[in-house]
């Protein structure tokens, strides 16, 4: 698929992954924020109407029923929000979306850019979404109200499509309990995604190539330096 799958980026940080479990104060930080459209045999609809049984276009897969749905809720705490939670809120047109969105910082996306192909040889990576904050407006905000969180679980896992420019993974039911897998050392994983840090270099190279990098990118053009290099196993 596209040498996405078992990737091996030997030397990369691994990227910390919590389960729902994990945070503190009754938090998530992945998942798919409620009212984004997923592609169904029914058209686009928002991910909160998806039901065990419905089948979903999925990016390797074709149309696959999901086995499983998790509902949830970003935060319940009568506390402030911590700041590691907070959700991207992605302007339009920032990621090829026509309206506002938003992501969870730990839910791991599919972008597709010239760039990723030009430095991985594939022009589509998976990445954590947090990696995403600057690109094209995209910043992390603090939620107000209560945000719906949801996740479709598969038989194994997918990738599916959204209409807001980014596609979602999707865990298997078998790794329903363990999502920190796919960041670990097992190779033989369908999808692996980059490491934050890599992440992070790669979406400053795609802001240098569209004109919109902070000054220390413009001061060394079409370079990358030391550690993104070592991070995309570059010579």
């Amino acid at each position: 698929m596209f040498g996405l799958k078992a990737r091996d980026r030997e030397g990369a940080q691994a990227y910390s992954h919590h389960d729902r479990s994990s945070v503190p104060g009754g938090g998530i930080a992945s998942g798919i924020v409620a009212g984004t459209r997923i592609a169904t045999t029914m058209g686009w609809r928002p991910v909160e109407g998806i039901v065990a049984g419905d089948s979903v276009l999925t990016f390797d897969g074709g149309l696959q029923r999901v086995a499983r749905v998790d509902h949830a809720t970003l935060w319940t705490s009568q506390t402030a929000c911590p700041r590691p939670l907070w959700p991207l809120k992605i302007p339009p047109g920032a990621l090829g979306n026509k309206t506002e969105a938003m992501l969870l910082p730990e839910q791991v996306v599919m972008i597709e850019d010239d760039i990723a192909e030009e430095i991985l040889g594939d022009p589509f990576v998976l990445i954590p979404a947090a990696a995403l904050d600057g690109l094209g407006g995209a910043r992390a905000v603090a939620p107000t109200g209560t945000i719906g969180v949801v996740t479709l679980y598969f038989d194994e896992e997918q990738v599916v499509f959204a209409d807001l420019g980014v596609m979602f993974f999707c865990p298997g039911v078998q790794q329903a309990a363990c999502l920190t897998r796919i960041f670990g050392e097992e190779t033989d994983v369908p999808y692996r995604p980059l490491p934050l840090q890599s992440a992070e270099a790669l979406i400053a190279c795609i802001e240098a190539d569209r004109g919109t990098a902070p000054a220390f990118w413009s001061a060394m053009p079409g370079e990358i330096d030391q550690a993104a290099r070592a991070d995309f196993s570059l010579p």
